[in-house]
């Protein structure tokens, strides 16, 4: 999968080294991950393009569930909705 994503004008060397941290976090589990900053200024929101030729558009607002416990680097498996809270509605 691809994601195209908008550039964190506050620290795009955290978010580099973020994006870069689930690249190899990926690595050997048979997802082929990848990610792109779009510069066209035109994006509003972030999107996954995968192999197959579906894109599937992440909006924000959209996630029902609460931030997964912050690790160093990332983990597929903190990612787990089912181990992840609900946020209050």
């Amino acid at each position: 999968m691809h994601l195209v994503t908008g550039p964190d004008e506050g620290n795009i060397s955290r978010q580099r080294e973020l994006l870069e941290s689930i690249t190899t976090a990926c690595t050997g589990t048979g997802v082929e991950f990848s990610w792109a900053f779009d510069t066209s200024g035109t994006a509003h929101a972030r999107d996954i393009v995968t192999d197959t030729g579906w894109k599937v558009v992440l909006d924000r607002g959209l996630d029902i569930f609460q931030p997964p416990i912050r690790t160093e680097g990332f983990s597929l498996g903190d990612r787990l909705q089912e181990h992840r809270m609900l946020k209050n509605f």
